[in-house]
């Protein structure tokens, strides 16, 4: 018996060790970036801002949406950009979901709205911005927003982990004191029979959680559409990895039609306004929500933070991008889907670091 409690007492010291170290690199690592950032960077301090919780709910619910027949027809719209006249410039972006037009004459107006009814589109509503420069240059600018956000996220990642490190370090010290002083040496067999039970009900709840209803939704949207199922896997572990160790139940009500993941998740709208488990711009998702009608098979209105609407829209994203006809798909088939879902499709020759550790993990998930 003294055996096990002197077992205990080193193994705590040895992960109190561990995790001593892991943080003094990590602080260490950051040691000059933390230094210039306090020299360059004003202190801003944080301010409270009242949101109403009611109106974004609403805003997500109502998303506008294309039907199948409207999807398709603005697909065929944006394999014919950028269009460029002595008028008018006309492009899109897969990453923001939206048209950029410059106008560079008086006919402009006029020859813009005969491309589009020659197109059979004639409405872009609210996906059409205009800007006073070329498209292209504008589209670049407007991607570069989204993918340096993306980086700084990471970034506050990194830290968030860095503090989170910390106050488990503090939480496991306090817990060595604790066991240190009320069990010794020669402390009675009961104190050490109880905490091996408290450690073995620890472990068991570790383990309370199964993917069973998660992965039939990769499967169902990935056969119907023809994206891998381990594709759709990997994207959602990058895009929102805290939903895919979620327990059946949870999954099964956030994937219920008009239901998803709650207001208060971190993955319900970023900062850029990106919602839902695959993350979805709401122009972007404009595009694809009636996937999980048109291959699916379901009557319901997709909801943009719902499990199965999102991961239909993303099967069908991914499976366009890829421009495969088969489950098979090959590297540079994962390739293109990642990138263009990532980045955008323009930055397929230079796609950013992010992008492509993004797409290692999905390759390295899509071949175990």
């Amino acid at each position: 018996m003294n055996r096990i409690k002197i077992a205990i007492f080193f193994s705590l010291i040895v992960l109190i060790g561990l995790i001593s170290i892991s943080v003094f690199l990590a602080n260490s690592g950051n040691k000059t970036n933390n230094i210039q950032e306090n020299v360059k960077k004003p202190k801003i301090e944080e301010t409270k801002v009242k949101i109403n919780t009611s109106q974004m709910l609403n805003e997500a619910k109502n998303i506008p949406i294309l039907t199948s027949e409207e999807a398709d027809k603005n697909f065929e719209l944006q394999s014919k950009m950028p269009y460029i006249t002595k008028d008018f410039e006309l492009g899109y972006s897969d990453l923001t979901g939206q048209y950029y037009v410059y106008k560079k004459t008086s006919k402009a107006d006029a020859e813009l709205s005969k491309f589009l009814e020659n197109n059979e589109f004639t409405d872009l509503n609210n996906l059409l911005k205009e800007v006073n420069k070329s498209v292209q240059n504008t589209i670049l600018e407007e991607e570069n927003k989204i993918i340096n956000e993306d980086r700084q996220n990471v970034s506050n990642t990194k830290i968030n982990k860095q503090q989170k490190d910390v106050e488990t370090l503090s939480k496991l010290i306090k817990i060595f004191s604790s066991f240190n002083s009320k069990i010794s040496i020669g402390s009675d067999p009961e104190e050490s029979s109880s905490v091996s039970g408290t450690i073995e009900q620890s472990g068991q709840q570790e383990i309370n959680s199964d993917n069973i209803t998660l992965d039939s939704i990769f499967n169902e949207a990935g056969t119907k559409i023809g994206t891998p199922p381990k594709i759709l896997r990997g994207v959602m572990t990058r895009e929102c990895s805290p939903l895919v160790s979620l327990p059946n139940e949870k999954i099964i009500e956030y994937s219920q039609p008009g239901n998803g993941i709650p207001l208060g998740h971190g993955c319900f709208k970023n900062s850029k306004g990106a919602s839902g488990p695959m993350q979805f711009l709401p122009d972007v998702w404009l595009s694809y929500a009636s996937a999980v009608n048109k291959f699916g098979g379901y009557t319901h209105t997709p909801y943009i933070a719902n499990m199965r609407d999102s991961v239909y829209a993303a099967a069908w994203k991914l499976k366009r991008n890829s421009r495969t006809t088969d489950l098979n798909w090959t590297y540079e088939q994962v390739r293109r889907a990642v990138i263009c879902y990532n980045a955008g499709c323009g930055r397929l020759n230079n796609p950013p670091s992010s992008t492509l550790r993004y797409l290692e993990a999905v390759w390295n998930m899509y071949k175990s």
